[in-house]
């Protein structure tokens, strides 16, 4: 839902940044977007909105599948994947609701997240640079 709901934001501050580059000033916010809907209409707000749904789906596929090993790998009782990483027994629990293993599970789960979504993010601001040059070059 978030990505739905910023996407067209997001487009809006790429073609803002790229036409200051091109003009030398930044119009305002409404001015943008009035700009981009007479001259492409509404729907250009969401124009490759479907790569960064996709990158999610496989980011969190992997977030929670990487996760869930590692978990296992550490040795945390439970089954991490459905929310109960620590069993209901009374030795299992600490005096402090930190987890370490836990923490370094989410960690590196973090980290291969990482190296999952840094090439779409790089395709996406190329190609959302590449798209706001071409429409600077209209205005």
């Amino acid at each position: 839902m978030g990505t739905l709901l910023g996407y067209p934001l997001d487009t809006i501050k790429s073609e803002m940044a790229s036409t200051a580059a091109a003009r030398g000033t930044s119009d305002g916010t409404t001015t943008r977007v009035v700009e981009i809907a007479r001259a492409r209409g509404w729907r250009s707000l969401y124009a490759g909105v479907s790569s960064p749904l996709v990158s999610l789906v496989i980011l969190n596929t992997m977030s929670f599948t990487t996760f869930g090993f590692f978990c296992r790998a550490l040795g945390l009782p439970g089954d991490p994947t459905h929310g109960r990483i620590l069993d209901n027994k009374p030795e299992v629990f600490s005096d402090s609701f930190f987890e370490p293993r836990a923490f370094a599970a989410g960690a590196l789960s973090g980290s291969v997240g990482s190296v999952i979504s840094t090439p779409f993010e790089l395709l996406k601001v190329r190609k959302r640079g590449a798209q706001a040059q071409r429409a600077a070059l209209r205005f």
